[in-house]
């Protein structure tokens, strides 16, 4: 049968007017290119991302699929297939590189059928000469009165981001948003199809996995790409969305399982596992739908946020553990005996997503999911969520809590004890993350003894110093580096008054910092005042490598030797030379090296210092003996 372009059939139309002009509106009507059917890239791009690869509307068949080149694809009926009209068969570039020298193309193809027959259509590769799989042909049923049905698994299986938004958002229970990794997810039966969607939200190291048994026998299952499609360059940080499902061809019983994995990260992985059933109705057709299960305990509801207010209000409130902290959002409180935790996920295009993962005595926490409904965004494939999730504890327990969070490589790490009062209560308590910060001034004073004036302390440094406040002195801290760091804490302890000898005011004060993001930190501690920060001594300075999830170690550094060779030579003071005269770059390290003043800033006073500490290195001073 010869395929006629739009404007033949807009022709034929038109000559078909002449001849009957009784009906001429219906019978143009029926051969036009309907305005749904996109006319260019953006469009097509668009049409992929709400409907996927199919469209049948009007009873029209539209079928859109992209490519990396014009012509690579040529869109075939299967041999039998019912007569059709082909309304459109075009191809649009779009306006960016993949790679090298090729664009992508989208190919747009539109079908009226003309009998009642089912229509089965094909895409054959021009370049390799294959012929797409059987289940990746697009299959259409055509009744008596040329209605058109897609009866191929993509009516019911999403191929989109918008199929995928809906499939993940249409089940609540311990299924619905989030699972114990707070991992947007979802495990349903749709017809003869198990599906299972989850999506990465572009946390770096983070992937998912699946697997499905079907009467204890694994199988394997299928892709279906969901990801949101651009018009233009793709952004490199963008989440992706996980889609697999799988066709029941008899009677069955099914277990599904998602896995959330990281990469990098020791522990076992994040998984929501559910139970599904196949069954033949009336008709005889196969039909996937959750397993008989008891009926969940409703006791939870009167404690834990089960509504998008109300989850906000929790995550946002202050609990055994929290942070309001944009990026850093996230709460773990009890409510009876029920433990709470809440995170947020930005998704899109930022790579924020706070993780939690809770151990009850060592063992990992199977938490159940509450899905609080939160508004959808249409612009990202990956939707910022208040995700929470709650067990009820029953007895007496060590609780660790891990939380993490890519957006500044966030870790944090805390122990909630549970313990039982006289009446048989329990109690739930977060242990102090200061805890290593001393109580007293006798403690204060061991304390500078054993660390210095500066040490780390779980993930903290701790800045000290002892100063007698009637002086007017006190002890100051800077910092700095690409790493930063903020003040979290500032404590002191004095002596008390009857112990002293001399009426000094002897106080010890303590600073302590938290790191801000990866990179290398410089921390000095000064004795000095305030209004005169170089009017002091400094007590001590260290150098720190910011790594992953914000831990530390400590940098050595050797004051002046700026090649790393470990001493200070000829060559240093070259570089420092070359540096002031504006023809040499230092990198972070040899500029911390080179502050040989401790001023955070290099200039000719540096280079002084440098060289009498050459000079004395080559003439060092006589020793002095007693005879």
């Amino acid at each position: 049968m010869e395929h006629r372009k739009t404007v033949s059939a807009i022709l034929s139309a038109v000559t078909a007017c002449a001849v009957l002009p009784t009906f001429p509106a219906v019978y143009a009507a029926e051969t036009e290119v309907p305005d749904w059917v996109p006319a260019d890239f953006k469009d097509a791009c668009s049409f992929d991302n709400t409907y996927g690869s199919t469209l049948v509307k009007d009873d029209i068949i539209c079928i859109v699929t992209r490519h990396t080149g014009e012509g690579t694809v040529k869109r075939l009926p299967l041999l039998g297939s019912g007569n059709y009209k082909t309304l459109a068969d075009e191809w649009y570039k779009g306006e960016f590189e993949l790679y090298g020298d090729l664009y992508p193309y989208y190919h747009v193809t539109v079908y009226q059928p003309e009998e009642s027959k089912s229509i089965v259509f094909y895409n054959y590769d021009t370049e390799s000469g294959k012929e797409t799989a059987k289940e990746d042909q697009y299959v259409f049923s055509v009744d008596p009165e040329l209605h058109v049905t897609e009866t191929d698994w993509r009516a019911v299986v999403p191929d989109c981001i918008t199929e995928y938004r809906d499939f993940i958002g249409e089940t609540g229970n311990e299924y619905g948003l989030g699972t114990d990794g707070f991992t947007t997810c979802n495990i349903g039966g749709r017809g003869r199809f198990v599906i299972l969607a989850a999506a990465s939200n572009g946390f770096a190291g983070s992937y998912m996995d699946s697997k499905v048994t079907v009467n204890g026998a694994k199988r394997e299952l299928r892709l279906s790409n969901c990801n949101l499609k651009y018009a233009g360059p793709e952004p490199t940080d963008q989440g992706s969305t996980f889609v697999r499902f799988l066709e029941i061809t008899e009677p069955a019983d099914i277990e599904a399982t998602l896995e959330h994995h990281m990469e990098h990260i020791e522990h076992e992985p994040f998984s929501v596992t559910k139970k599904l059933k196949a069954e033949k109705d009336s008709s005889g057709f196969i039909s996937v739908s959750a397993a008989d299960e008891p009926a969940n305990e409703e006791e939870w509801r009167k404690y834990v946020p089960d509504t998008s207010d109300e989850a906000y209000t929790f995550l946002r409130s202050e609990g055994l553990v929290s942070s309001s902290e944009s990026f850093n959002e996230f709460n773990i409180d009890n409510r009876g005996d029920y433990l709470i935790a809440a995170a947020a996920t930005y998704g899109g295009l930022s790579p924020a997503m706070a993780m939690i993962e809770l151990r009850k005595d060592g063992k990992l926490l199977k938490m159940t999911s509450v899905d609080c409904k939160p508004a959808v965004s249409a612009d990202y494939a990956v939707d910022g969520e208040c995700l929470i999730s709650y067990a009820k504890i029953t007895e007496p327990c060590t609780i660790t809590a891990s939380i993490r969070n890519g957006e500044k490589n966030f870790r944090k790490e805390t122990t909630i004890t549970v313990t039982e009062d006289a009446d048989g209560k329990l109690c739930f308590a977060a242990e102090d993350e200061f805890a290593f910060l001393p109580k007293s001034f006798e403690e204060a004073d061991a304390f500078f003894s054993e660390n210095g004036a500066v040490s780390e302390q779980k993930g903290y440094i701790v800045c000290c110093g002892e100063t007698n406040r009637t002086t007017g002195y006190s002890i100051l801290t800077d910092t700095a580096g690409s790493a930063g760091a903020e003040v979290v804490k500032k404590v002191q302890f004095s002596r008390e008054q009857d112990t002293l000898e001399d009426g000094a005011d002897r106080t010890y004060q303590f600073t302590v910092l938290k790191p801000l993001e990866k990179g290398k930190l410089k921390v000095t501690v000064r004795q000095a005042r305030e209004w005169n920060p170089d009017d002091g001594r400094i007590l001590q300075t260290k150098f720190y490598y910011v790594r992953d999830y914000l831990s530390l170690a400590e940098l050595k550094i050797t004051m002046g030797d700026l090649d790393g060779d470990g001493q200070i030579t000829t060559a240093d003071l070259v570089l420092m030379s070359k540096y002031l005269g504006g023809t040499q770059d230092l990198d972070e390290v040899q500029f911390f090296a080179a502050d040989l003043r401790n001023d955070n800033r290099i200039n000719a006073a540096d280079l002084s210092v440098m060289k009498r500490q050459l000079a004395e290195i080559r003439n060092p001073s006589p020793s002095i003996t007693n005879t």
